[in-house]
């Protein structure tokens, strides 16, 4: 009689174990993509010091998870973080995975709002190697070498580019924009006639304003940068990752809130 009471209990015992094994999460990974995907959904909602939290937590588990340094730089482009801590956070992201064009991308972009073009203008070709039709590489070397690097015939091609994949007018004021800065007077009216039939004419009475300011004869001899289009309409090219509002005016530095080792070549870096 004893032998089969303590029989039932050992059952029991069995049954309540394999019960409390099916309640834990069943391996490390699926805790992981938890985590990201928490975060990935409080980015979205505008809580990004709550997706901070969740990324953080991610690389806690895995320190080489790249999409969590990627996600990372851009919640922390939102809160306002220091440029040089961005930089930081997608460079990590690329270092560990080297095809990461949408790390590549966002890298690409926040060199070139740091001013520093060269920079950017080398992570997007990256990005162009690992995948040739990269529409948001191209959009983003387009303005680079307009704006920055004031090349104009190479942000013509690169404008044309991304024209192919997408008729935005936004893009057409880019290429007018560099046929001004490249002094193609008869391309600048082709395409202030193109906007003018989409009805986008904001865009197309700034680039006669900006040809006549070229054409004027007080005008310097070299090119004046050229800005930035004051409006877009609808989305261009979309990336994988998503797009962080403009980062407001005060800045909250990182200051001990990762606790990331670093691989290879990064250990030490502060750029």
């Amino acid at each position: 009689m004893a032998e089969k009471i303590s029989e039932t209990m050992n059952k029991k015992i069995f049954f309540i174990f394999i019960f409390i094994f099916m309640l834990c999460p069943s391996s490390p990974a699926q805790t992981l993509q938890d985590l990201f995907s928490a975060g990935e959904k409080y980015y979205n909602q505008g809580r990004y010091q709550d997706a901070i939290t969740q990324y953080e937590k991610a690389v806690e588990i895995d320190p080489d998870f790249a999409p969590a340094y990627n996600s990372l730089g851009l919640a922390h482009q939102a809160i306002g973080t220091r440029v040089t801590d961005i930089i930081w956070f997608f460079r990590v992201a690329t270092d560990l995975d080297p095809e990461f064009t949408d790390a590549r991308v966002n890298l690409c972009r926040i060199y070139a709002e740091a001013d520093q073009f060269e920079n950017a203008r080398d992570a997007c070709l990256t990005a162009l190697e690992i995948e040739p039709n990269l529409g948001s590489a191209e959009l983003q070397l387009a303005w680079i070498y307009l704006t920055g690097l004031q090349q104009p015939d190479k942000a013509v091609l690169y404008f044309r580019r991304v024209l192919q994949k997408v008729q935005e007018p936004s893009v057409y004021f880019g290429l007018g924009m560099a046929y001004v800065q490249a002094g193609d007077s008869a391309r600048v009216l082709e395409t202030i006639t193109t906007l003018r039939g989409m009805g986008e004419h904001d865009f197309a009475t700034q680039l006669e304003d900006a040809q006549r300011a070229q054409s004027a004869p007080a005008a310097p001899s070299q090119p004046s940068a050229v800005s930035l289009p004051q409006r877009t309409s609808g989305t261009l090219i979309e990336a994988h990752a998503p797009s962080p509002p403009p980062p407001p005016q005060q800045t909250s530095p990182v200051s001990g809130q990762m606790r990331i080792r670093l691989k290879g070549s990064l250990f030490g870096s502060d750029q």
